[in-house]
């Protein structure tokens, strides 16, 4: 009735609020609301007006629920967090929350509040997940807080990644959108949130165990936020929210169920004939009956419904009053059995239902049910299915709203028993493969048996015309391939069961993969939905081939898909594929072809490769076809084929396909040299670049043809044309290749004389920029006599060039890059004084304009040119008017660097070239004055020794060089007192700010060591290693090799010096390393031998018996380690362990005899029977023996045995 008016309400609904998220957010943000509020909606389908209008699937009686107003108040009085209802199937949980939402509507205890409802209908199977539940309330809170730029933002960022991102995880970013939204709105309105059905939930308890246990999470945090919950069972949940119970019995219940009983029988004539007081007996009968069971009631109304006479009507009533059972299961069982499943268009109908993905509306059920597969075409039907349904379904399957469902969830999981068994209805893969055809059937017959491929989707226009007059359409091309693979004919993906009637129903037309596009549910799911089309593709490639316009057409909209989802490989292969088929199936050079290559084109654009692989030869393919395709459309020299040929040129060059690349360029030079004329701009780009390919194919006849070719067309240029000079260097270098050296050299001299002549005459225009020109070419003249190993020549070449320019004023940056560059080369060729001269000219240009990066780069370079001539002249000798120029350099440069405010790499640089200086002289006070002046602008703190010394933020390596030298300064002098001040500073320093395993760190301790070592001071380098065996246990572990390795030195320190504490690292590291084990750890067994003399020496026996075991378990098992064992040491440990099993465990003859026997055998076994260690063993044996009469004849066969070896 009011369903015209309840749409253009909502229609208008929408409007307002994204008109108020564009005024919020701008017009875009709108546009953004809008593709969120389509992400977060259900399914599309025709029962989405009846979700969003009424939670309950039937409708609620007046006057009932009114006994919870009570416990609601009471409930959002309280500080509880979550109401969490339980009760059995059938209860009237769902007809509970719907009363809850609709009452809260109204202000409940003076206070009005906002809700969010969910209510899961277990007949939309995609509706029954955890990311269903979120998106609902996330629609309905983007429709009530309302401006929220945060939740928007939240979403939108949700949204991009679930399309971009197929591992993203969307349900726990959900959930944080949720609690954001929740959040804001609480702070300024209570909030309900009602979650209802959730036992039906795909994962059953423990998903619907999860939902409910973040939703109480959620409530606990905000006092203004509860949540209200129903299942059939109470379910336990892991969260610290106050968590009430509460449990829907039939004492609660009663009068709800008397209402619906006598609602229900009003109509009936046999109810209705008897008094009042009779009426009311009989409903409170049925009430009791019922124990709160309002399926049970509904259902048993019917029954009785069912008698036509009032004599039959009593009979039936006194047997449901008298029988024993109210057992949901039998009176479900009783109406199955009154369908006549026999019947196929009964049968036909229930299994349809069954697997149908959601409630069908009539219509297309009858679409369905009028396919007749074998004629494969539709047949109108005679009968009116809603007639049949109500006459031969009803009770278990109503009509209501247009829509064909079950009465209740019980029902329905009671007939998929029956499906899942076989029982009376077809099982459910063969039920799946039956809709599966009836889908395809219908729109093979219905849809337009020939249309063309298309790039783009489908105008709304269109679709909504398909829609509106092919009921069918949308639930078809929607679910045809989720029922597939749930039917008989799938097994995996690579196993497809297809029968011969599947082949001839499947639609061909390029139409239907269209539609699937449309309605692929793409905005929800995107990658469920591309799963789902690659599946389809497949099947098509399985019935009709590769070479198809429908498996083209799918294949673009996979493209398409994937594109949309941000993969551009996937993309690009599914276009590539699609372009290869359309040669096939298409015209030649069909729009659709080409649109697919240059989009595989534009997708694989930054794709790089350096060896040819698949996708190198589909991209070789397309730029083939794509160029042939442009010249006949548009001519070859067309600006289309060029950028293409280029495409294609470069491919080559990347994956090193020279000779082809070659092809490819001077086919395309032709092509350049029609269009725009030889010599040009374009002509010498290409040429350019088939040169360097010529070079790296190694055709040097080629390349000096070719470019000397190049340059004849140039000649006529001015000589210093930029173009004309790089020209005749790639000459001349390709000479040197080429192996013709005098070729090569005569370019070099040509241009530099050609150039010097031109800068020598003032008449020219040019500038500063000849002299540039000059230089680059000088500097690879150099270049190019030092390959030749003329190394004299280029060193002459670079003091020519110098000393023209030394005298030159320029104000061109340029020309003293290209001067440093020189001195650079200088110092190669062992030009050191000159390129300190050149360094120093840079530097004060550099200098006088501000460019402190060049400026600071020079520094470096004369303090490192300075620092090797340094080197140099100190091997030649000893007193030089050289060294002591180079020594005022460098001072002037470090006076330059050190008159800074700041600290930068060349005044670490600068200083350590200085102090290096007057430490090689051995000019050790010298040294100290420079480096504390270096330290106090670098590291103030290791000169005063104020507060607590830590490295600087800033070059705190170099700082630390720089102190390490100050303190051998000071060592060399005599100095031990300052010099061990310097050292204890340092190593404080970088113990305050350092990592224990930095090399700061090591090089700090280590220097200390070492000077303590040097000067003998054994107690603090004890003192030292201690400090640092306490750093190692505490951050790399008690365990770890320098660990041990810093216990060992401690335990030899002490032991060398007379220290007591060394036995007590040595078990240090046997209780670490060993655990309590049988055996010895490797890196453990000197230690162990240490212990072992410790405890023989103290007499601590019992000890020492498991620590000689513990030994001979290591040798006796040949364990790691057991090449330590030499004969001095196993020979010492069986004494030791004989000794003390002997005289201070007091073990019987035996016992030694065996450990004797033992040793006899290994020492036989490892060092050989001659071995002198093994006669001693043997003799060991036979006085082991003689010392018991039983073993006496043992003993002088020992003996006997000695006696023949020896």
């Amino acid at each position: 009735m009011f369903g015209g008016q309840i749409t253009g309400f909502t229609k208008r609904k929408v409007h307002i609020v994204d008109e108020v998220w564009g005024h919020v957010l701008g017009d875009e943000a709108a546009m953004a609301t809008k593709t969120l509020r389509k992400w977060l909606s259900p399914d599309p389908g025709p029962q989405n007006m009846k979700k969003m209008t009424d939670m309950a699937p039937a409708q609620r009686e007046e006057f009932t629920c009114e006994w919870f107003q009570s416990h609601l108040l009471a409930f959002s009085r309280s500080d509880n967090d979550v109401l969490a209802m339980h009760g059995p199937a059938g209860c009237g949980k769902t007809f509970l929350s719907s009363w809850i939402v609709e009452r809260l509507q109204r202000p409940i205890g003076r206070k009005s509040y906002l809700t969010l409802s969910f209510s899961l209908d277990a007949d939309l199977l995609r509706e029954a997940t955890t990311l269903a539940v979120l998106r609902s309330l996330l629609r309905q809170l983007l429709e009530i807080d309302l401006g929220h730029k945060k939740l928007h933002q939240d979403l939108a960022k949700a949204y991009h990644s679930s399309i971009e991102n197929g591992s993203f995880d969307l349900e726990r970013a959900l959930w944080d959108c949720l609690e954001v939204g929740l959040r804001h709105v609480q702070d300024s309105n209570p909030i309900m949130v009602v979650l209802d059905g959730l036992e039906d939930m795909v994962g059953g308890d423990k998903a619907a165990r999860e939902v409910i246990s973040r939703m109480a999470s959620i409530a606990s945090k905000y006092r203004n936020l509860q949540a209200i919950t129903t299942t059939q069972g109470k379910l336990e949940i892991s969260s610290k929210a106050k968590y009430q119970p509460f449990e829907v019995t039939s004492g609660l219940t009663h009068e709800d169920l008397r209402i619906v009983i006598n609602s229900r029988l009003q109509d009936y004539k046999h109810f209705r004939g008897r008094t009042e007081h009779a009426q009311e007996h009989l409903v409170e009968g049925l009430v009791r009956k019922a124990k709160g069971n309002f399926l049970w009631a509904v259902l048993t109304t019917v029954i009785l419904q069912w008698e036509e006479t009032e004599d039959g009507f009593n009979k039936l009533l006194k047997v449901v009053q008298d029988s024993p059972s109210t057992d949901l299961t039998d009176l479900v069982t009783k109406f199955t059995g009154r369908i006549d499943l026999s019947k196929p268009d009964l049968h036909q109908i229930v299994s349809l239902l069954l697997v149908a993905e959601r409630p069908l509306s009539v219509l297309e059920l009858k679409c369905l049910l009028q396919i007749d597969l074998g004629k494969r075409t539709s047949v109108e039907r005679k009968t009116d299915i809603v007639r049949d349904i109500r006459s031969s379904l009803d009770p278990l399957i109503i009509v209501r709203d247009g829509l064909v469902r079950f009465q209740h969830p019980y029902i329905r999981s009671y007939l998929l028993k029956l499906q899942e068994e076989g029982k009376r209805l077809a099982k459910r893969p063969v039920a799946q493969s039956d809709m599966t055809k009836r889908l395809l059937v219908y729109c093979s017959y219905n849809l337009p048996k020939k249309s063309d491929p298309a790039f783009d989707s489908l105008p709304k226009a269109e679709l909504s015309k398909t829609v509106s007059t092919l009921v069918l359409t949308k639930y078809a091309v929607r679910n045809w391939i989720i029922h597939f693979q749930s039917s008989t004919m799938y097994k995996s993906r690579e196993s497809l069961q297809l029968d011969d009637d599947f082949k001839d129903i499947l639609p061909t037309t390029t139409h239907f993969p269209l539609l699937e596009w449309a309605y692929s549910g793409f905005e929800t799911s995107p990658f469920g939905a591309i799963r789902k089309m690659e599946l389809s593709l497949q099947v098509r490639k399985a019935v009709l081939s590769e070479r198809h316009t429908s498996v083209l057409q799918i294949l673009i909209v996979c493209g398409q898909m994937w594109r949309q989802s941000n993969k551009k490989t996937e993309a690009a292969n599914c276009f590539y594929d699609a372009s290869m088929i359309g040669q096939h199936v298409l015209r030649n050079h069909h729009t659709i072809i080409t649109t697919c290559a240059t989009n595989f084109l534009s997708l694989t654009e930054t794709f790089t490769a350096t060896t040819r692989t698949e996708l190198v030869t589909r991209k070789e393919k397309t730029l083939i076809y794509v160029i042939d395709m442009y010249k006949q459309q548009h001519g070859k020299t067309h600006d289309l084929v060029i950028r293409h040929y280029k495409m294609l040129a470069q491919l080559y060059v990347d994956i090193h396909e020279e000779h082809k690349a070659e092809s490819v360029w001077r086919e395309l030079r032709e092509i350049v040299v029609v269009r725009f004329g030889k010599g040009s701009e374009e002509d010498a780009e290409i040429s350019h670049n088939l040169t360097i390919v010529l070079k790296k194919g190694d055709k040097k006849t080629d390349v000096v043809e070719y470019e000397t070719g190049i340059f004849d067309i140039i000649t006529e240029m001015e000589v210093w044309n930029v173009k004309r000079i790089k020209m005749t260097i790639e000459l001349a270098l390709s000479y040197e290749a080429r192996g013709e050296v005098l070729m090569a050299e005569e370019l070099f001299v040509y241009l530099w004389r050609r150039l010097t002549h031109e800068c020598h005459h003032g008449h020219h225009h040019h500038g500063v920029d000849i002299h540039i020109h000059l230089l680059e070419v000088v500097i690879e003249y150099t270049r190019f006599l030092r390959r030749c190993k003329r190394h004299e020549e280029a060193s002459n070449v670079l003091i020519c060039i110098w000393t023209e320019y030394e005298e030159y004023h320029f104000e061109s940056e340029e020309i003293f890059i290209k001067l440093k560059i020189i001195g650079e080369i200088m110092r190669e060729v062992s030009l050191l004084s000159v390129a300190v001269n050149v360094f120093r000219r840079c530097l004060s240009w550099f200098k006088s304009k501000s460019l402190h990066e060049h400026a600071s780069s020079c520094e470096v370079m004369i303090s490192e040119t300075v620092d090797q001539l340094t080197v140099i002249t100190t091997k030649t000798t000893t007193s030089t008017s050289t060294s002591v120029v180079e020594e005022t350099i460098i001072k002037e440069t470090f006076e330059s660097v050190i008159s800074r405010k700041t600290v930068t790499t060349e005044t670490i640089t600068v200083s350590q070239s200085l102090i290096a200086h007057y430490m090689r002289l051995e000019q050790w006070s010298m040294a100290i004055g420079v480096t504390k002046r270096a330290l106090t602008m670098i590291w103030r703190s290791i000169i005063s020794g104020t507060g607590t010394i830590a490295l600087p933020k800033d070059h705190s390596s170099g700082a630390l060089e720089i102190a390490i030298n100050l303190a051998i300064c000071h060592h060399r002098m005599g100095h031990f007192y300052e010099a061990e001040t310097i050292y204890v500073r340092i190593y404080r320093a970088c113990r305050n700010s350092c990592r224990i395993d930095d090399d700061r760190m090591s090089d700090a301790y280590g220097a200390l060591i070492g000077f303590y070592s040097e000067h003998l001071h054994w107690h603090k380098m004890i003192e030292i290693y201690k400090e640092m065996l306490l750093e190692y246990r505490t951050h790399l572990g008690p365990e770890h090799q320098v660990t041990i390795q810093t216990l060992y030195v401690l335990g030899s320190l002490c032991i060398d010096h007379g220290y007591d504490d060394a036995h007590q690292y040595y078990l240090d590291i046997v209780e670490v390393l060993n655990h309590g084990s049988h055996v010895c750890h490797p890196d453990a067994l000197d230690a162990m031998f240490f212990v072992c003399r410790y405890r023989f020496e103290a007499g601590n026996w019992h000890e020492l018996r498991t620590v000689c075991k513990v030994l001979w378990e290591t040798w006796k098992g040949q364990h790691p380690g057991h090449e330590k064992f030499t004969e001095d040491v196993v020979e010492t440990l069986f004494f030791r362990y004989r000794y003390v099993l002997e005289f201070h465990m007091h073990c019987e003859i035996s016992v030694l005899r065996e450990l004797a026997i033992e040793y006899r055998t290994l020492c036989s076994k490892r060092f050989g029977v001659d071995a002198a260690i093994t006669i001693k063993a043997m003799v060991e044996v036979a006085q082991v023996c003689m010392r018991s009469e039983k073993y006496l004849h043992e003993a002088i066969s020992i003996f006997e045995e000695v006696i023949k070896v020896t």
